[in-house]
Protein backbone atom coordinates (compact mmCIF):
# COMPACT_ATOMS: atom_id res chain seq x y z
CA UNK A 1 0.00 0.00 0.00
CA UNK A 2 1.55 3.58 -0.79
CA UNK A 3 1.57 6.20 1.97
CA UNK A 4 -1.61 8.04 0.95
CA UNK A 5 -3.05 9.51 4.26
CA UNK A 6 -5.83 7.39 5.27
CA UNK A 7 -9.29 8.07 6.05
CA UNK A 8 -11.54 6.48 8.58
CA UNK A 9 -15.01 5.39 7.15
CA UNK A 10 -17.74 3.07 8.62
CA UNK A 11 -20.63 1.46 7.36
CA UNK A 12 -22.54 -1.77 6.97
CA UNK A 13 -22.19 -4.85 4.97
CA UNK A 14 -23.67 -7.77 4.53
CA UNK A 15 -22.87 -11.46 5.98
CA UNK A 16 -22.07 -12.32 2.70
CA UNK A 17 -19.75 -9.43 1.90
CA UNK A 18 -18.05 -10.28 5.03
CA UNK A 19 -17.31 -13.92 4.35
CA UNK A 20 -15.99 -12.90 1.33
CA UNK A 21 -13.79 -10.40 2.51
CA UNK A 22 -12.27 -12.81 4.98
CA UNK A 23 -11.69 -15.58 2.86
CA UNK A 24 -9.83 -13.29 0.23
CA UNK A 25 -7.84 -11.54 3.30
CA UNK A 26 -6.95 -15.46 4.38
CA UNK A 27 -6.04 -15.87 1.11
CA UNK A 28 -4.47 -13.14 -0.07
CA UNK A 29 -2.83 -12.90 3.36
CA UNK A 30 -3.43 -9.14 3.60
CA UNK A 31 -5.74 -7.62 6.21
CA UNK A 32 -9.18 -6.93 5.86
CA UNK A 33 -9.24 -3.19 5.03
CA UNK A 34 -6.80 -3.97 2.33
CA UNK A 35 -9.51 -5.99 0.58
CA UNK A 36 -11.64 -3.05 0.83
CA UNK A 37 -9.32 -0.96 0.22
CA UNK A 38 -8.42 -2.50 -3.41
CA UNK A 39 -11.85 -3.10 -4.28
CA UNK A 40 -12.49 0.31 -4.27
CA UNK A 41 -9.67 1.01 -6.05
CA UNK A 42 -10.63 -1.46 -8.64
CA UNK A 43 -14.41 -0.05 -9.21
CA UNK A 44 -12.72 3.54 -9.17
CA UNK A 45 -10.03 3.24 -11.75
CA UNK A 46 -12.47 2.37 -14.52
CA UNK A 47 -14.39 5.34 -14.44
CA UNK A 48 -11.77 7.70 -13.63
CA UNK A 49 -10.89 6.27 -17.44
CA UNK A 50 -14.02 6.99 -18.43
CA UNK A 51 -13.59 10.69 -17.29
CA UNK A 52 -9.73 10.88 -18.53
CA UNK A 53 -9.98 12.62 -22.86
CA UNK A 54 -6.36 11.46 -23.19
CA UNK A 55 -7.42 7.89 -23.55
CA UNK A 56 -9.80 8.44 -26.03
CA UNK A 57 -7.18 8.74 -27.82
CA UNK A 58 -5.80 5.14 -27.77
CA UNK A 59 -6.11 3.01 -31.03
CA UNK A 60 -6.21 6.59 -32.88
CA UNK A 61 -4.07 5.52 -35.70
CA UNK A 62 -6.34 2.22 -36.11
CA UNK A 63 -8.83 4.68 -36.96
CA UNK A 64 -7.96 6.10 -40.53
CA UNK A 65 -7.55 9.51 -39.44
CA UNK A 66 -4.03 10.57 -40.25
CA UNK A 67 -4.31 13.92 -38.75
CA UNK A 68 -4.09 12.84 -34.83
CA UNK A 69 -1.36 14.71 -34.60
CA UNK A 70 -2.45 17.96 -35.74
CA UNK A 71 -5.94 18.22 -35.04
CA UNK A 72 -5.62 16.03 -31.35
CA UNK A 73 -8.07 18.86 -29.68
CA UNK A 74 -10.83 18.53 -31.99
CA UNK A 75 -10.53 14.08 -31.20
CA UNK A 76 -10.16 15.45 -27.26
CA UNK A 77 -12.24 18.06 -26.89
CA UNK A 78 -14.59 18.63 -29.86
CA UNK A 79 -13.00 21.98 -30.91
Amino acid sequence: MNRERLVRKQTYITQRQNAAIKKIALQKKITEADVIRQAIDAYIKPLADEQNPILELKGIGRSGSKDGSKRHDYYLYGR
